[in-house]
């Protein structure tokens, strides 16, 4: 491939006397353009696909890339209007933790992992857990252009550690009553004896 340009060339009373032509070879520069497009479509292709929801926020934690709609809203409108801002979408707890990781990593560069934060509803109640796993997003010069997460819904997964929390509470429960009553059937059985001798006697 290349890429030619065209100049006029003219005499010493500016009357075009012809044409000069530069040329220069451009291979290089669209083979790196091609595979460019093809590791960018490649990556949406993947992203797009992914359940889990998968941003890039600037510094201020507002979002300039989504995959996919967040609690309700669509990628669009997550977008829209200078980009929502991520801690706003948690119950107040939750806000102040998330915005202490999102600035622990702008801070050192550092991920910050398995951060778990409560979705706010519509009503101000929980609405769903989530984790989220934070890196830095640097920019083409290396520098700190913000930082980009990996979140996904745990809901179901909080709701089945509830649930062998309370399957191993109960089970305690009937251990600590199973206890009480050998005791209680020694004890039963301790006063028996005496008392048959006694009748045995009588």
């Amino acid at each position: 491939h290349y890429l030619i340009s065209f100049l006029p060339r003219r005499d010493d009373e500016g009357r075009m006397t012809g044409v000069e032509g530069i040329a220069r070879d451009v291979t290089d520069l669209m083979r790196l353009q091609q595979e460019l497009r093809r590791n960018e479509a490649l990556f949406r292709g993947i992203v797009e696909t992914i359940l889990d929801v998968v941003w890039r926020a600037d510094p201020e934690g507002r979002l300039v890339f989504v995959n996919r709609g967040i609690a309700g809203r669509s990628a669009q409108q997550c977008l829209a209007g200078g980009g929502l801002r991520l801690s706003d979408l948690f119950v107040p707890g939750s806000r102040a933790f998330f915005e202490q990781a999102f600035e622990l990593v702008q801070r050192t560069g550092k991920p910050a992992l398995n951060v778990d934060t409560e979705l706010l509803g519509p009503g101000g109640e929980v609405a769903a857990w989530l984790r989220t796993n934070l890196s830095p997003w640097t920019g083409p010069s290396g520098e700190t252009a913000g930082v980009q997460g990996v979140t996904r819904d745990i809901t179901a997964v909080r709701g089945l550690e509830r649930a062998v929390r309370e399957a191993d509470r109960r089970a305690e429960q009937a251990r600590r009553l199973a206890a009480v009553g050998e005791v209680v059937a020694g004890i039963a059985h301790e006063v028996r004896n005496p008392l048959q001798n006694i009748l045995a006697g009588a």
